[in-house]
């Protein structure tokens, strides 16, 4: 039985098929040469970047500083010990999506994040080229993803939102593709402009037309300068509208709008 791309397996399945057992988000079988990787987008807010079939994926060690030692050295030497590397991201529990073997294309980078305790440590960053570009995700995955990571958001309070946006505004944002390039935008950065405006449009200055399931005014965060032309993910750089003003941005992009959403998001960034 072969693994197909974009298809999804259960553990039993990986197991059966490459023979290992999926533990945790780098899994290694010596005597079939085998490392498994899990990108998993629904246990943890952080995504690993991705830009294009460029995959930047953080290596194993949850708490402290990690080192290149265990599955990170295998991940390491993977082209010159000839290791067979898999990757399998998880959309749902229990459902593991196969992306297609992945190869080292340098070497690891090293970045600071947080652990899962919050304190600051030093993590590798592995760059992997994904084998074929028909394992890109559906954009509607992205979509909720970034939907239920925010929803985690709802109980930080405004310091460590504060805290966490900052360090999340220091990150560059990756981007894979659909049938678009689709870039993947800090859950951070949205939350904070939805508690800034505070369920007002921030060019038409209306209250947001309906609120959410959870009760939320319904905006919709959008950056002022694109990403796609090199702005910033950060705060002063995004805004929250109603639909009709956010339509109305990306298809007029008028100066005058232009310059009163700057204007606003410096203002509204000052008074806080």
């Amino acid at each position: 039985m072969f693994l197909k791309i974009n298809s999804i397996y259960s553990q039993k399945d990986i197991q059966n098929i490459l023979g290992i057992t999926i533990m945790r988000g780098m899994n290694f079988k010596i005597d079939s040469n085998r490392l498994v990787l899990v990108r998993n987008h629904i246990k943890s807010i952080y995504t690993d970047r991705q830009e294009g079939d460029v995959l930047y994926y953080t290596g194993e060690g949850r708490i402290g500083d990690q080192s290149l030692t265990g599955a990170n050295k295998r991940l390491l030497n993977s082209n010159e010990e000839q290791i067979e590397v898999h990757l399998f991201e998880v959309f749902k529990r229990t459902e593991y999506t196969y992306k297609g073997i992945v190869h080292l294309v340098g070497e690891p980078l090293k970045e600071i994040q947080e652990d899962e305790n919050g304190n600051d440590r030093t993590v590798y960053i592995f760059p992997l080229q994904l084998e074929y570009l028909a394992s890109i995700n559906e954009a509607v995955d992205i979509d909720k993803i970034m939907q239920d990571n925010i929803k985690k958001l709802t109980v930080l309070n405004e310091e460590d939102l504060r805290k966490k946006t900052k360090k999340s505004e220091r990150e560059k944002p990756g981007y894979t593709y659909t049938k678009t390039k689709v870039y993947q935008r800090s859950p951070y950065v949205i939350e904070s402009v939805e508690r800034r405006a505070a369920g007002i449009c921030e060019l038409c200055d209306k209250k947001a037309p309906f609120n959410k399931p959870n009760g939320k005014p319904y905006l919709e965060v959008h950056h002022i300068v694109q990403l796609s032309k090199n702005g910033a993910d950060k705060v002063e750089n995004a805004v929250a509208l109603c639909p009709n003003c956010h339509r109305k941005m990306h298809s007029l992009s008028l100066k005058k709008d232009i310059k009163k959403l700057q204007l606003k998001a410096i203002h509204n960034i000052s008074s806080t």
